[in-house]
């Protein structure tokens, strides 16, 4: 569970598919580490919580940063999702 302006969603799953449908909507995981559309790809990443809603994940970022949460805590919230990702996790042992 993540906490995202005030509220509990249920962890993201970076799953194989997710991936797929991150790619879809036109986000190359390759460019996660140079910052390119962070903010949109956190966005992304955040909506896979939200029923694939990304106007949702708009709004409640935006609540989150108006009632005193910060960047680095959504970021947070991504980085877990990556760190936890079974599917990054096999990934990265096939690049080693």
């Amino acid at each position: 569970m993540f906490k995202l302006n005030g509220k509990e969603y249920k962890d993201i799953e970076l799953t194989f598919n997710a991936v797929c449908k991150l790619e879809k909507r036109g986000f190359d995981i390759s460019k996660l580490a140079d910052g390119s559309n962070s903010l949109s790809f956190i966005r992304a990443i955040i909506s896979l919580a939200l029923n694939d809603n990304e106007e949702l994940a708009g709004i409640e970022i935006e609540d989150h940063l108006k009632n005193g949460g910060t960047v680095e805590e959504i970021g947070e919230i991504v980085t877990k999702s990556v760190q936890d990702s079974g599917f990054f996790q096999a990934l990265a042992k096939t690049q080693n």
